[in-house]
C-alpha cells in the first residue's frame, strides 16, 4: 500500500494483482526454496496459487504455460489429521537433506486439523545450516483442513481446499427402451471445487501442474523437487484521474485499488483496509 499526497488530498494505492510472467522455465526449473530467494533478490513476488487458480480457470495461460509445473508463492504448514500444532512445524525433505522449518505463531497453537498459510509478499526465506525457516510478517489459518485426498470446497482468501469432501461424480450405465446403452454422469462437481492431495504432514508451496490438472492443489511434491516459477506483474504507467476533497474509489487497468479524499477520509480507508486484509470487499 503506498500513500502520497497533493494539494491536501491524500491517495492511498493497493495493488491487486491479475497477471503474472514467466520466471524460470520448468525443463530448467528451481527448488521451492531457490524460486522465493531469487524472486526475493530481484525484488519480485512469486506468483500466489490464488493467482495460477484464477489464470487456469479463465485466463490467458500463454504467458506462463513454460512454467507448468510450477511452484507457487503461497506457503503452507500442517500436521498429521487429529495432530495439535505446538511451536514449530517442521518437515525433512529426504531427497535434500533440508528440513523445512515453519514457526507457529502463539494464537494458532494447540489448534488442530488446519493449514497455515502465507503469502510470498509476507514472508522471506532463513537458512540455518541445513534448515529452511520461513519467517512472515503475517501467517494466516485456514481451518477444518480435510485430512485426505478428495474434492473440496475452498476458503475464498488463499483458495486451499477445506470442509466436508465433496462426492465424486458416477458414471452408470441406463439401459433405454430401444436397447440402446447410455452413459449418465451424476453428482457432477460444483464448479468451486478443488482436487486436494496432501500428504500426512509437510511445510512448503502449493505446486500447480497443468491445464489437464487445472483444479488440483497439489501439497504433495517435495520442496527439492525443480519447478518452473511465475512472477506477479502490474502496469506501472496505469493513469487515473485526481478529485480534490473528497472520497473517491478508482480502479487501474492492473487491478490496483485508489482511494483518493482528505487526509482523515484516507486514515480511516487506510485502516479499514488493514483488518479487511482483501481490498476488493470495498468494492462490493
Amino acid at each position: 500500500m503506498v500513500a502520497t499526497s497533493r494539494n491536501g488530498c491524500d491517495t492511498v494505492r493497493v495493488q491487486v494483482c491479475r497477471h503474472a510472467n514467466l520466471f524460470f522455465r520448468s525443463n530448467s526449473g528451481l527448488t521451492a526454496h531457490e524460486g522465493i530467494m531469487k524472486a526475493t533478490d530481484a525484488g519480485l513476488v512469486v506468483a500466489s496459487y490464488k493467482l495460477w487458480d484464477t489464470i487456469l480457470q479463465n485466463g490467458d495461460l500463454s504467458p506462463v504455460l513454460s512454467a507448468l509445473p510450477a511452484w507457487t508463492g503461497t506457503w503452507t504448514a500442517y500436521k498429521e489429521p487429529g495432530e495439535k500444532f505446538d511451536d514449530m512445524i517442521y518437515y525433512e525433505d529426504r531427497t535434500s537433506n533440508l528440513t523445512y522449518v515453519f514457526p507457529v505463531p502463539q494464537k494458532f497453537r494447540n489448534e488442530k486439523d488446519a493449514i497455515l498459510v502465507c503469502e510470498h509478499e509476507d514472508f522471506h526465506l532463513g537458512r540455518n545450516g541445513s534448515n529452511i525457516v520461513v519467517v512472515a510478517s503475517n501467517v494466516e489459518i485456514v481451518r477444518n483442513f480435510p485430512p485426505e485426498d478428495g474434492n473440496y470446497l475452498t476458503d475464498p482468501v488463499h483458495g486451499l481446499p477445506c470442509g466436508l469432501k465433496i462426492a465424486q461424480p458416477s458414471l452408470s450405465l441406463i439401459r433405454s427402451s430401444n436397447e440402446v446403452d447410455k452413459v449418465q454422469l451424476a453428482l457432477p462437481l460444483n464448479s468451486n471445487t478443488r482436487t486436494l492431495f496432501r500428504i500426512g504432514h509437510r511445510v512448503g508451496p502449493v505446486s500447480v501442474a497443468n491445464k489437464q490438472y487445472a483444479r488440483s492443489v497439489g501439497l504433495v511434491a517435495s520442496p527439492s523437487m525443480p519447478l518452473g516459477i511465475a512472477v506477479q506483474t502490474f502496469d506501472p504507467n496505469a493513469s487515473v484521474e485526481h478529485r480534490d476533497s473528497q472520497l473517491s474509489f478508482m480502479t487501474e487497468s492492473d487491478g490496483t485499488l485508489v482511494v483518493r479524499g482528505t487526509p482523515s477520509m484516507v486514515a480511516a480507508v487506510a485502516k479499514f483496509i488493514e483488518v479487511l486484509k482483501n481490498p476488493w470487499d470495498l468494492l462490493s
